[in-house]
Parts: C-alpha cells; sequence; structure tokens
C-alpha cells in the first residue's frame, strides 16, 4: 500500500510540474505575442472606452446623425427615430437625451487646436472609430444643425424618397446628398473653380496634399496634379449632407483621416507655429477665422473627390421634393481609381506611419495613435 501511495503521490507531483510548465510556457507566448502585436500594433486606432451610448435597434435601416456644438443649436435638431444629435462640444450635450458625445468618444475632439481644424468631422470621425458597436444600421446620413436656417435640410418627402430608394437597393454603393455647394440656386459646376474664387489656393492646396498622400515630395515633377473634377454639368457634394452605405462611409473616414494626416504633416508647423494657413491667404473676408479652421474648407470638399474617383454613384436629393437625380455618369471616372483603392491607401498611410517612426516626430505618432 505504501508503494502504491508513493507511486500515486509521484504520479501527482509529475502532473503538477507538467500543468506549472504549461502555464509558464503559454505566459511566455501571450507575453511573447503581446509584445509583437504592441511592436506592430497600428498606430490609428482609438482607445476603447465603455461609457459612450448604446446603439439604435438594429431594424432600423438609416440613422442620421445632427451634428452641433451648443444649447442654442438645439431648436434646428429633429426629434425622431431617424435623427440622433451628436455633441461636438465639451459639456454641450442635450440632457435627457441619446445624443452621442464626440468629446468622450474621440480624444482629438478633446484638442482645442485640431478641433478647430476638423470642425465637423471630429465628429464623424467618432462615429466611425466607434461604429461597430453604437451603429448596426446599414445606411448612415449625417446633417448639420445649420442645415435648418440655410434651408437645407431634407424635408419628409426627402426621407421618404430616399428611405424607398435604399430599402429598393434602387442605386447600388451610392451616395445620395442634398446640399450641392450653390447659392440662390445656382449650382456649382466647375469644382476647382469655384474652391479657388472662394480660397485663393484652394487647388494647390489639394494638389500638395495629394502629393504627400500618395507619396511624392512637394515639389517632384512626377507628383500628380490634383484629382481631375471635370465639369460636366453634374452637381458635387458638399459638406455634411448625405446618407451612404456604413461600410462605405467608413472607407470615407479612412479616406478623411489619411488626407488629414497627410495636410497636417506638410503644414504643422508653418500653422501651428507660424499663425499661417495657406488657404487664408487672399480671403478678404475673416481671414483670422479661415486660419483657425484652416483646413475645414478642404475636408468639406473632400467628400466629392473620394465619391468621384472611388467610383460610387452619386444622386442629388431635392431636399423639398425628392426627388433623385444622378449625376456624374460612371464610365467617365476612370483614370483615378487606382489611386483611391483600399489598398493602395492602405499602403501609402503605412508609408506615413514608418516615417513618423523614422523620424521620431512625437506629435504626428500622437496624432496617428489618436485617431
Amino acid at each position: 500500500m505504501r508503494g502504491l501511495s508513493l507511486k500515486h503521490a509521484f504520479r501527482n507531483a509529475l502532473a503538477s510540474l507538467a500543468a506549472t510548465f504549461i502555464l509558464v510556457m503559454s505566459a511566455m507566448y501571450i507575453l511573447t505575442r503581446d509584445s509583437v502585436e504592441i511592436e506592430h500594433r497600428p498606430l490609428l486606432r482609438t482607445k476603447p472606452l465603455t461609457n459612450i451610448g448604446q446603439p439604435r435597434p438594429s431594424s432600423l435601416t438609416l440613422v442620421i446623425y445632427q451634428q452641433y456644438h451648443s444649447t442654442a443649436c438645439y431648436h434646428n435638431l429633429y426629434n425622431n427615430s431617424l435623427y440622433r444629435g451628436l455633441n461636438q462640444a465639451a459639456g454641450q450635450r442635450r440632457p435627457n437625451s441619446d445624443d452621442l458625445d464626440a468629446p468622450t468618444m474621440f480624444p482629438l475632439a478633446t484638442d482645442p487646436y485640431y478641433q478647430n481644424l476638423l470642425c465637423e468631422f471630429s465628429g464623424m470621425l467618432a462615429v466611425a472609430a466607434h461604429a461597430a458597436r453604437l451603429h448596426p444600421q446599414e445606411w448612415i446620413g449625417f446633417q448639420s444643425w445649420r442645415a435648418v436656417d440655410k434651408r437645407r435640410a431634407i424635408s419628409q418627402a426627402a426621407e421618404d424618397s430616399i428611405l424607398s430608394a435604399i430599402g429598393k437597393r434602387s442605386h447600388g454603393d451610392a451616395i445620395y446628398f442634398w446640399s450641392d455647394g450653390g447659392e440662390d440656386d445656382v449650382r456649382v459646376l466647375d469644382f476647382y473653380e469655384h474652391c479657388d474664387r472662394s480660397h485663393k489656393h484652394c487647388k494647390i492646396a489639394f494638389q500638395r496634399a495629394f502629393g504627400v498622400l500618395f507619396g511624392h515630395r512637394t515639389g517632384e515633377t512626377d507628383a500628380p496634379d490634383a484629382p481631375p473634377m471635370p465639369n460636366d454639368g453634374g452637381a458635387w457634394v458638399f459638406m455634411s449632407y448625405f446618407v451612404m452605405r456604413t461600410e462605405s462611409f467608413l472607407e470615407y473616414m479612412r479616406f478623411v483621416r489619411d488626407f488629414f494626416i497627410a495636410v497636417d504633416d506638410m503644414w504643422f508647423h508653418t500653422h501651428r507655429d507660424a499663425n499661417v494657413c495657406i488657404l487664408a491667404q487672399g480671403v478678404s473676408s475673416s481671414p483670422e477665422y479661415e486660419s483657425l479652421h484652416c483646413y475645414c474648407y478642404l475636408l468639406e470638399r473632400l467628400i466629392s473627390i473620394w465619391a468621384y474617383h472611388s467610383g460610387r454613384r452619386m444622386l442629388f436629393v431635392n431636399p423639398i421634393t425628392g426627388s433623385i437625380s444622378e449625376q456624374h455618369e460612371l464610365k467617365e471616372r476612370t483614370a483615378w481609381l487606382h489611386y483611391f483603392s483600399k489598398s493602395q491607401f492602405r499602403k501609402h498611410l503605412e508609408k506615413l506611419e514608418r516615417r513618423a517612426v523614422a523620424m521620431n516626430d512625437r506629435g504626428l505618432i500622437q496624432k496617428l495613435q489618436t485617431f
């Protein structure tokens, strides 16, 4: 019996030793795996947050986020299941509502310098960063609180028209928009002419930014021109008055993020330290305001460049009648599709990250980590 007892004890000791060995090896594997992941972790991540709100019911096909930044905007916000408020300024969220609060969702939205440069895009980037948790709907839209005052808010007829079109999948991967940038019922047809008329160096700014984004240094002879935007009689998308597939929106936000990083990489020190904004040069009214919000004008127009060259169907929705008309035929839009492919942008962004690490530019690295 004693021999059996010793044998049993020895067997238990071996089992315990084996279990300990497995635990140690597992821990070593986890540490090694985590160190590798930390070393190669993409820099463009937001920290997970636990108290950012709940999603609307997944039975809804579409939610349109209404962007606002103060209590003075409340009276312009709609209160029905199609719309959800999106506050963009600390402490201004509507009480007793399910509005999302960008400053608590997106750290860069609490940085005054970058909040002014991003304008309403901080809210869109915040939604994109947490879309997997907060937005189960297949379609997503945005409309600024200014829409009512500027008579650009969509009517119920326009809402019904959009819901019918996306419900029937009438246009596939499309973007529906209801702000064409025009004043007094005159559409903007010549994209860059209007761009330069409002801000003298607008096209040059786009050209240089895309040169950086596509891996060229400013001044290189093979740097591409600004993406062509033909005057073909079609309307262009402006600002945040649109509806698109959620998957497409996330791609668009990655594009916005990459573009912003390229612009900031190029002009950060000139703007922050010398207070010089290329788009504020030659502006007849409020150059200080334009300088404070230096990149907003580019970002507001970027959606047209992305939608056109990524091959999305572009549908203008009359905000009053709800009639839908297609703009810019797809067959004419092939020249720049390669530049705007997902794989191409991912490649360019990785180059930006590697360059930031190599240069040890703490400012750029921090921005990349924050996005």
